[in-house]
């Protein structure tokens, strides 16, 4: 497991119960798109600090969906539609 990971999602790992992997992937994907959002208005500011810790949030907020999503067996799925988006 990823330094780091949260230790509910190893929890899940573990318990492999396939609705709480369906719920923190939602979660996930949320916090996702929350944490993209500060990226983007981060990168309009001056402070190359608040730039590196937003992206750096990002960048982690992607990992963890990332692990939510191959519990469910969604993940190649996601990453087909990334790379069609790119």
């Amino acid at each position: 497991m990823p330094a780091g990971c949260p230790a509910a999602i190893l929890r899940l790992i573990r318990e492999n119960r396939m609705e709480d992997s369906s719920l923190m992937e939602r979660v996930a994907l949320t916090r996702l798109r929350r944490f993209e959002r500060v990226a983007k208005v981060a990168e309009t500011s001056p402070s190359t600090l608040w730039q590196t810790l937003a992206r750096q949030a990002a960048r982690n907020a992607y990992r963890d969906y990332l692990l939510a999503a191959s519990l469910t067996g969604r993940d190649e799925a996601f990453l087909a539609r990334l790379n069609r988006a790119a």
